[in-house]
């Protein structure tokens, strides 16, 4: 009973997260799938999103679609003065496609790191590319901090 109860918490989430993907305000059997494979795991989902193009995550190429964001459970990687380097892995149909550090930023420092006003609000995802169309960030505004991930783009 408490594990269905959590798993409808949880695919309520990944549907009221519909702000989070570019263009798609609905969430698919494969994003539900892979949103439950995270939560099974034990992995803490830090969002669902949408990239439009194909990147590189670690070094490996990272195709253009959904996914489920989740930190891995190994802990910070590298501890800085105003972040901690966590390791994110990006989930789809089940299977963990790629993985990236992404820098952690408690809400109180963002503004030394992000000088954008238009950080996504407390639960939501926010896709874009950045100037000069090299990189993709994603920035997760999530429990009183910002994960942000930078992918270089694949150019074609």
């Amino acid at each position: 009973m408490k594990r269905a109860f959590l798993v409808g918490i949880l695919v309520g989430a990944v549907a009221a997260a519909g702000t989070a993907f570019a263009g798609t305000s609905k969430p698919t059997t494969s994003m539900k799938h892979a949103a439950r494979a995270a939560q099974a795991s034990g992995l803490e989902r830090l969002a669902t999103v949408r990239i439009a193009h194909a990147v590189t995550a670690n070094g490996e190429p990272l195709a253009a679609g959904t996914y489920v964001l989740t930190l891995d459970g190994e802990g910070p990687a590298v501890e800085g003065e105003t972040s901690v380097e966590r390791w994110v892995e990006f989930h789809q149909r089940g299977q963990v496609k790629g993985k990236e550090l992404a820098s952690v930023i408690p809400d109180d420092k963002i503004g030394q790191i992000a000088k954008d006003p238009n950080k996504p609000k407390p639960g939501h995802a926010r896709v874009e590319v950045l100037k000069g169309g090299e990189y993709l960030r994603i920035w997760v505004n999530k429990g009183g901090n910002n994960y942000l991930v930078h992918l270089p783009i694949v150019k074609k």
